[in-house]
């Protein structure tokens, strides 16, 4: 819940300043044309209120300004420094109503719940409290703490606590890049066809490291950060909504017929769609006697496996260290694994390999 503190610190600083002058005087105004002028104030206020926050979201000291308790804004500046925080999440807003996520948290809030005084976090109804920070930061773990979301994990890895955690975060990162793919081929005219839908398989399966590549380029150039913290949300939306892993699956039905391993993993989808190409690519063992001649066969043939593997499987480890260490939307959902399992939280790919790391042993 670590996150919460700083949820209400972007949500508390955007909606007193949005509804400050909107709000005085309406209730004591009977006259319905004067109302209706209040609240075309308190929705321009709303507006203009959001476009400031999103603009300075990098500006860690103007955000502090927002907050009008000293306490809380050395508190706010505390957490920052401490995690490491460079921008906070973007707001996104339309037709007077607003959402953003901060780490596994989803707010939601509108000009009309502003106006009553509440808000939706993780699809709940949160009273906006006037009893000050740590009070509303309780009752808010108080309303989320009885309830665990059902997540992608749980759907489409058949042992969650079997994978690690960074494979968990790799099947999370392919599932997201294939939900937003949109130009897979899918062979459904093909009947009784397994080559043809295997070559559309493989043809899909290099759409999604092309654009997981495209993605980590666009990440290190810091050529669309807003496209960058995107994907993040959408990351968080597969680990933690099950709605999203519905989603993915039925992609996996429609466009990737022949892989029908629950392991969405690069090494795992590489070596079971590609077998063919990889087998080719091996040295024959054939009725060799000489037990040194035969492990020269099958060092080589580890290796070739290996390589392979690595040169298709790459760019998921250029996007992971590169969201780790630009996203912190990206690396909370990173952390949140590395400690389900007893790892520590980390605040850059520092410690990260640089090299795609595969389970496979290289038969």
């Amino acid at each position: 819940m670590k996150n919460l503190f700083l949820t209400l610190t972007i949500l508390l600083g955007v909606s007193t300043h949005a509804i400050t002058e909107g709000k005085k005087g309406v209730a004591a105004k009977a006259n319905k044309a004067l109302v209706q002028e209040m609240v075309k104030k308190y929705s321009h206020n709303f507006k203009k209120s959001i476009e400031t926050y999103n603009n300075e979201r990098s500006n860690m000291g103007a955000i502090a300004l927002r907050i009008d308790s000293e306490t809380d804004r050395k508190k706010f500046l505390s957490y920052i420094t401490q995690n490491n925080i460079k921008v906070l999440p973007k707001i996104i807003q339309r037709n007077g109503s607003a959402k953003l996520k901060v780490g596994s948290h989803l707010i939601k809030f509108s000009v009309g719940t502003l106006f009553d005084g509440y808000f939706y976090l993780n699809n709940k109804k949160v009273p906006l409290s006037k009893a000050g920070f740590d009070s509303q930061v309780k009752s808010m773990k108080k309303l989320l703490s009885p309830s665990k979301k059902f997540s992608f994990l749980d759907l489409i890895i058949k042992s969650v606590h079997a994978a690690g955690y960074d494979k968990r975060f790799e099947a999370t990162l392919i599932g997201t890049t294939i939900i937003l793919n949109s130009t897979f081929e899918e062979n459904s005219w093909c009947i009784m066809c397994e080559d043809e839908y295997l070559e559309a398989t493989k043809k899909n399966f290099n759409k999604v490291m092309q654009d997981i590549a495209r993605r980590a380029k666009s990440c290190k150039d810091d050529s669309d950060e807003s496209e960058r913290e995107t994907f993040a949300y959408h990351l968080e939306e597969l680990s933690l909504y099950a709605s999203a892993g519905y989603d993915l699956q039925e992609k996996l039905n429609t466009y990737f017929k022949s892989y029908e391993d629950s392991d969405l993993t690069c090494d795992s989808m590489v070596e079971k769609l590609f077998s063919e190409d990889i087998a080719k690519l091996k040295r024959k063992k054939g009725f060799y006697v000489d037990s040194i001649r035969i492990k020269e066969v099958n060092d080589y043939n580890a290796k070739v496996n290996k390589d392979f593997i690595v040169k298709k499987c790459q760019p998921y480890t250029e996007l992971r260290n590169c969201l780790v260490d630009k996203s912190y939307t990206g690396r909370t959902i990173y952390n949140t694994e590395r400690e389900a399992d007893g790892k520590k939280r980390i605040r850059s790919s520092k410690s990260l390999d640089k090299t795609y790391k595969s389970n496979s042993i290289g038969r």
